[in-house]
């Protein structure tokens, strides 16, 4: 009887010791990178899928800005060549390091660095003409030239200038992006893939400057010292209705940069938007058909892959705001707190979603930071993440704050906390574990005694 009492006593003790462990936030929950959902633009998972849309495509890319949603891809990290892409990022640099009303003057060498079948500006050596105007000529028609006087403008020459658009590419996070000119003239080392380029693009629409030029349809550049005025038109047939090929004049489209490799792939950035949804869509590696004469274009590649691509970025989508600045979220009990936590998200949160969707579509997963829980913590502190699922999509992520200070409670009589170790004090269980342990052999020879005191007793009665 003593021994199974003991042996009671030890399994209430181990069992109360378990339940009074104190569980670490970060064994609460699984790792919920970004990435494990449709947020972000190094996303894994897209919203709208990874499947095969159109065939004539070896590249696509669907992402939209305000929610930072990577909506679909198609062999979004496939190396590529770029063509008149590079001149996004040229774009970009130039507005980083330039004045637009700065005058430059046009030389002789810098117009022979480049090919003289390739798409020009016809920019003439002693000319001189403003930062702005030249970019005009770059992004609206394309021209080489322009570019390469652009970049020896900025950076002095234009190895120099490949220089800083190599590390600005790395700063964005660009891994499969490669420059060696700043004009997109065939180079079998000059890289890039369609997520970088969304990336790239992404950073340049931040400065207004840069959106006009990229959805300028036609442009006057004025009279200088040397020419008239020249007249632009893009070729970017999203943009600007010409002839027979009106039919792919697309109203959503707000800015494009087309590109021609020398393998005759066309490859187009265009940004559009419908409602309040803001869109980048990258195609690459779209050929033309041809007639049976072999020169006239039946069907331009890229235009009609960037519609399909559009039309499934919009058609029965929204963006949706399913989170409000400050809005609280959920209540904790803190360790050693004299009230509960209460947990609000910092910002407005928009994403996309199904224009039908309900709340009841949705589901929330916490992700708490190790020892957060635990008293004091002030206002404002960072407590966590929230990600907000549709499905087995993550279509959005919030950082989560406190909303109130929680301050240390003081100790009461009869309900000790130990919070350095947090929760019941195993020193007192380890000891009396200990005494157990130690009086269990006592234990064992008393019953042992006992038994024979009670055979002999049952002996003596017998004789009697």
């Amino acid at each position: 009887m003593i021994l199974k009492r003991a042996v009671s006593c030890m399994l209430v003790i181990l069992l109360l010791g378990c339940l009074l462990i104190p569980v670490c936030a970060d064994e609460l929950s699984e790792d919920l990178s970004v990435t494990n959902g449709c947020h972000g633009i190094d996303a894994e998972k897209a919203y709208l899928g990874t499947e095969l849309l159109t065939e004539n495509v070896k590249s696509a890319f669907l992402y939209e800005i305000n929610s930072d949603s990577l909506l679909y891809e198609w062999n979004g990290d496939l190396p590529q060549y770029p063509a008149s892409f590079v001149k996004i990022m040229t774009a970009l640099l130039v507005l980083e390091n330039a004045d637009l009303s700065s005058v430059v003057t046009v030389s002789q060498n810098t117009l022979n660095s480049v090919s003289s079948d390739a798409i020009s500006a016809d920019l003439l050596a002693g000319e001189q003409i403003t930062v702005e105007n030249l970019m005009y000529c770059m992004m609206v028609k394309s021209a080489n030239d322009a570019a390469a006087v652009l970049a020896e403008f900025v950076s002095g020459s234009q190895e120099a200038f490949v220089e800083k658009m190599n590390a600005r590419a790395a700063e964005l996070g660009c891994t499969g992006t490669t420059y060696v000119n700043p004009h997109g003239l065939h180079d079998d080392k000059q890289v890039t893939t369609a997520r970088d380029t969304c990336r790239i693009l992404r950073e340049a629409l931040k400065i207004d400057a840069f959106r006009t030029f990229f959805g300028t349809v036609h442009y006057t550049v004025p009279a200088t010292n040397l020419s008239e005025e020249r007249l632009l038109a893009t070729k970017n047939y999203l943009m600007n209705r010409e002839d027979d090929v009106g039919i792919y004049l697309d109203t959503r489209v707000t800015g494009g940069r087309t590109g021609t490799t020398t393998e005759g792939y066309h490859c187009i950035a265009s940004t559009a938007q419908s409602g309040n949804m803001d869109v980048i869509c990258i195609v690459m590696g779209s050929a033309s058909t041809f007639l049976e004469d072999g020169y006239s274009v039946d069907v331009f590649g890229g235009f009609p892959e960037t519609i399909a691509l559009l039309n499934h970025a919009f058609e029965g989508n929204a963006m949706r705001q399913i989170l409000f600045r400050d809005q609280i979220l959920r209540q904790y009990s803190v360790l050693n707190g004299e009230c509960d936590l209460f947990a609000a998200v910092k910002d407005d949160l928009y994403t996309v979603l199904p224009s039908q969707y309900t709340l009841e579509d949705l589901s929330f997963q916490y992700t708490e930071f190790p020892n957060s829980m635990e008293a004091p913590i002030e206002k404002g502190q960072s407590i966590g993440s929230v990600q907000i699922m549709y499905g087995s999509s993550c279509i959005a992520q919030s950082e989560l704050y406190a909303a109130n200070n929680v301050a240390v409670s003081a100790p009461k009589a009869g309900n000790y906390i130990d919070a350095k170790h947090g929760g019941f004090p195993w020193w007192i269980f380890l000891i009396i574990l200990a005494l157990l342990v130690g009086a269990f052999p006592t234990i064992k020879r008393l019953r042992s005694k006992n038994q024979r005191a009670e055979s002999r007793e049952n002996h003596r009665r017998r004789r009697f």
